[in-house]
């Protein structure tokens, strides 16, 4: 937000409980030294890849979000990195409608770009499921269809359950991890839950 409200930053104790502030300053995830300060810091991690949230809501694409995905997306495109790119649809009140469109922008506008991130030839797409759809086959049916062709890996609030899963999200996604796993539990439980999430990491 560019340092005006705090709507994704926890910098107060309403909204979160995080209270350092960024290197940058508070700062606009649109502008482009943003992202190149970012790329840099990305690089000297090694990592390989960068997840760019995109919530769905009543109104479609958060539009803010998507503008700043633009801006990534061509900052990037002119870098020399190994640093690829995939996005994580986070659907809230949205319709089927709008969620497939959320997805048809993606495949659109970006998962033709070099920067793009892809496995094995296939297009990535995190999907942010809370397990509240859990069962809710034609719901599944319709998410299944609509991101034919790309690697479907669920972001979840949720344990993955290898006895229950295939009746929970019917093979929807081809991987599965944890939004937070100490978020799962109180504290005096996190180790169980923590050695929990990696055996069921081989499924």
């Amino acid at each position: 937000g560019n340092g005006i409200g705090s709507s994704h930053w926890n910098d107060t104790s309403h909204s979160g409980g995080v209270t350092d502030m960024p290197r940058l300053g508070y700062y606009a995830s649109s502008s482009c030294s943003t992202i190149e300060a970012h790329w840099k810091q990305f690089e000297a991690m090694q990592l390989d890849f960068v997840v760019i949230n995109l919530h769905v809501d009543r109104y479609g694409c958060n539009a803010y979000e998507l503008a700043a995905a633009k801006s990534i997306f061509s900052v990037v495109d002119g870098l020399d990195t190994n640093v690829k790119l995939a996005f994580q649809i986070c659907p809230y009140d949205c319709n089927r409608e709008q969620l497939a469109d959320a997805v048809e922008a993606i495949r659109n506008h970006f998962v033709s770009r070099e920067c793009y991130f892809h496995y094995e030839g296939q297009p990535v797409l995190f999907y942010f499921w809370t397990g509240l759809q859990d069962g809710n086959k034609p719901l599944v049916n319709f998410i299944d269809e609509a991101t034919d062709g790309f690697v479907r890996i669920a972001t979840s609030l949720r344990m993955y359950s290898a006895k229950e899963e295939r009746s929970h999200s019917f093979g929807l996604f081809h991987g599965w991890s944890l939004f937070s796993p100490l978020e799962l539990s109180a504290p005096v439980h996190w180790e169980r839950i923590w050695n929990q999430a990696y055996e069921n990491s081989g499924a």
